[in-house]
């Protein structure tokens, strides 16, 4: 008893080393600063999209991974890109200025990411949207963005289903 006594509460203090985590087997953000790793985990589907279009121009790639690419830009931009919330105010003709994400994402506020979904479904509030998305460069990304995705999505798609399948030995 006196033995499981001292194991658990030691007399002496623990040295630094004792003190350190063990080092991990990922080292793969160990060289990347934390400013760089924010600004990559924020804007990584703006990076995917130079990919995709890249894909399309300069590789050999199937269409499949380019369908898989343009969907997740898409999901980016519809509900993670950084940009306006854009969701109409109490006040007419206002929209609300906080930054917000996607475009269906809109800012903290519950009320505001309904009036952003609302607003893609009713087709007279869409000129208001549109005009006010396309007034700051993160909105103006955010939507081209988006419109490049679904282009490159549908492309893919399409030549996905017009693809020859591959002939099969003779006689079978």
């Amino acid at each position: 008893m006196d033995r499981v006594d001292k194991d658990r509460f030691p007399t002496r203090p623990f040295s630094r080393s004792e003190l350190r985590p063990a080092p991990q087997a990922d080292l793969r953000w160990v060289l990347v600063k934390k400013d760089t790793r924010r600004f990559l985990a924020r804007y990584w589907g703006y990076f995917l999209l130079v990919l995709v279009l890249a894909g399309w121009f300069y590789t050999n790639i199937g269409p499949a991974p380019l369908a898989l690419g343009s969907a997740l830009v898409l999901l980016f931009t519809l509900f993670m890109a950084p940009m306006p919330c854009c969701a109409e105010t109490r006040t007419e003709g206002q929209y609300c200025r906080r930054n917000g994400t996607g475009i269906l994402g809109g800012c903290y506020l519950k009320a505001h990411k309904w009036q952003n979904a609302k607003a893609l479904v009713r087709r007279q509030s869409w000129a208001g949207l549109a005009r006010h998305v396309f007034t700051s460069i993160s909105g103006n990304a955010t939507a081209i963005s988006a419109l490049a995705a679904t282009a490159s999505a549908v492309a893919a798609v399409i030549t996905l289903a017009l693809k020859s399948p591959t002939p099969g030995p003779p006689g079978g």
